[in-house]
């Protein structure tokens, strides 16, 4: 336990820093996170890292630092887009894509389709997702934690909650320790700390708007949302864990295991809370 908590504070006190030092930091930082998890996923699905994966790193870096600056996204205007597909180029799209037929074709002997799909999934799945933490940055500074406390939040309730009351298994092959009482006490547990986090960030001035009991629900509803497809990302990793047969995704992070170890439900929450400040919160917030 002591390791766990070491590691965990120390892996907190280098997010500060880097959150701290501001967006091309934190950019870096997203990038290598991500490159450290599609790495740690690579090798748990194909067995070792192989040469078509470089592609997935190439198209994280590109992402990050080229098409990554999408702050508001509205999905209605973005069926008419053809150039940009959530802040992804339809170019680098058409370009990764000839690479990995290409080098599947030249590398036939040691590259299969399935090493090909688990590259495209690695950039979408890890890649993506966690660069909506420096998204939802750019939206508010104060946004990023959103994500990080309706997962982590979570979490903790949900393991107290669970160890005090559970008694119905949430998924029983995949993950089964989680119980339903748990998964219920972790999102109620997300929806208050979310709402004294608001609260806090309002009474200091970090988030301007016309403080009342309906928009500070608006924002506990954004926790209790995240914080139920924070579980759902976790039981996700834990899917295909099992299914490749391993334990942890990797050794980085003593007493955690990997960084999809750590991340997989912020992973989830990331995007969830992006998409309802986005369509809904945003409309009255000010940023």
């Amino acid at each position: 336990m002591a390791v766990r908590v070491t590691s965990a504070v120390v892996g907190a006190l280098i997010f500060i820093a880097v959150y701290a030092m501001g967006l091309v930091p934190l950019k870096i930082g997203a990038a290598v996170i991500s490159i450290i998890g599609m790495y740690e996923l690579y090798t748990a699905v194909s067995g070792k890292l192989k040469p078509v994966h470089f592609v997935g790193f190439a198209a994280e870096i590109w992402y990050v630092f080229m098409y990554g600056d999408i702050k508001y996204f509205d999905p209605f205007e973005a069926v008419s887009e053809t150039k940009y597909i959530f802040g992804l180029d339809h170019d680098m799209i058409l370009i990764a894509v000839i690479v990995l037929m290409v080098l599947m074709v030249a590398m036939h002997e040691k590259t299969s389709i399935h090493d090909v799909s688990i590259t495209v999934f690695g950039f979408l799945y890890v890649g993506m997702l966690m660069y909506c933490l420096v998204i939802l940055y750019q939206m508010n500074k104060l946004f990023i934690w959103i994500p990080l406390i309706s997962a982590w939040g979570s979490d903790t309730c949900a393991y107290f909650v669970g160890v005090k009351f559970g008694k119905h298994k949430l998924a029983p092959v995949l993950s089964p320790k989680k119980s339903v009482e748990g998964a219920i006490g972790g999102v109620i547990g997300a929806a208050v700390l979310m709402t004294l986090f608001i609260f806090i960030a309002v009474k200091a001035g970090f988030i301007g708007y016309t403080y009342d009991l309906k928009n500070i629900w608006q924002f506990a509803l954004v926790g209790a949302g995240a914080a139920a497809f924070s579980q759902v990302g976790d039981i996700a990793a834990s899917k295909i864990k099992r299914e490749m047969g391993v334990k942890d995704y990797g050794k980085i992070m003593p007493g955690h295991g990997g960084i999809l170890d750590r991340f997989d439900s912020v992973l989830f929450t990331a995007p969830t809370v992006y998409i309802l400040i986005n369509w809904f919160v945003s409309r009255w917030v000010e940023m």
